[in-house]
């Protein structure tokens, strides 16, 4: 299946860098399976609970709620819902764009693995 690009995606240069931290185990997977692991995007909710979700102060923003009106806070509420039964349905595999090592990346995402 060919990558598609969004609607007003940036895209980076053809010559950009762009690495993935993992452990041992990951990487020994993808080198013998030849596939990389797509992770559901509300299972990342354990380490971040908005992870995947716009922030309140966004969709009050766009859907021209206020702040502290009951009728807006539970349209605020079930909007919030919806997004996170969406995130159930989307797929992620997370890559850096740059060009430099991170200790902070190697600490969180491979302290006893490789990055490629």
């Amino acid at each position: 299946m060919p990558v598609q690009s969004y609607v007003d995606q940036l895209e980076p240069s053809p010559d950009a860098v762009t690495w993935r931290y993992m452990n041992l185990a990951k990487f020994r997977d993808l080198v013998a399976n030849e596939e990389l692991c797509f992770r559901r995007a509300d299972l990342f909710k354990k380490d971040d609970p908005h992870e995947g979700l716009p922030h309140d102060k966004y969709v009050r923003r766009i859907r021209s709620l206020r702040r502290f009106d009951l009728r807006d806070e539970l349209t605020l509420n079930s909007t919030q819902a919806v997004n996170r039964q969406f995130s159930e349905g989307h797929y992620l595999n997370c890559w850096n764009l740059f060009e430099g090592e991170r200790l902070e990346m190697w600490k969180e995402y491979a302290p006893e693995g490789v990055a490629i």
